[in-house]
């Protein structure tokens, strides 16, 4: 899923939002993550860093 945020200092950003998946603690489920990826708005790629 691509998102672009509405906030003024994101303004023509656009993101790449991977599926999440658990993160276990010594009790079991302890939390979800997904990683965000910053995507170049003219290219459609992710830009190398």
């Amino acid at each position: 899923m691509r998102i672009q945020l509405e906030q003024p200092e994101f303004s023509g950003l656009v993101y790449q939002v991977g599926l999440p998946y658990p993160v276990y603690g010594d009790a079991g489920l302890h939390h979800y993550e997904v990683v965000i990826s910053l995507i170049d708005a003219a290219t459609g790629e992710e830009p190398e860093i």
